[in-house]
């Protein structure tokens, strides 16, 4: 979930990644940090987003929506919103697949998922 502390967190944590008197390897780590928050609470988003579609009663009506109108009281179009849909579900296939990247040439093979990888990184919410 993104909380205020979260989102206060991940700020300090870019206001650090900005600061020209710490090391460039500082910089970078504190990118890394607002990153991984910022994919964290994504995840939660598209995760929350998923069961609500799922349980909610939303997901069937917008399916049985003709695209070009809006579902209910809703004001997106349908057809915006299925390709939302479809992204997000896109999103969740993509993070249980293994990472896999061309590194200078060479294939590169990390046997963890990105949600592995987000959800368990060292980077902790501070306490106010």
């Amino acid at each position: 979930m993104l909380t205020r502390q979260m989102s206060e967190q991940i700020q300090r944590y870019w206001e650090q990644s900005q600061d020209p008197t710490v090391s460039p390897v500082l910089q970078f780590e504190a990118m890394l940090r607002a990153g991984l928050l910022l994919a964290r609470a994504t995840i939660n988003i598209v995760d929350a987003a998923q069961n609500h579609w799922d349980n909610s009663g939303a997901g069937a009506a917008i399916l049985a929506a003709t695209n070009g109108e809006t579902a209910g009281d809703g004001q997106y179009d349908v057809e915006y919103i299925k390709e939302i849909q479809f992204m997000y579900l896109s999103y969740k296939e993509w993070l249980i697949a293994d990472v896999e990247a061309t590194y200078l040439g060479n294939l590169v093979t990390v046997d963890k998922t990105p949600r592995k990888l987000i959800m368990q990184a060292p980077v902790a919410i501070a306490a106010e």
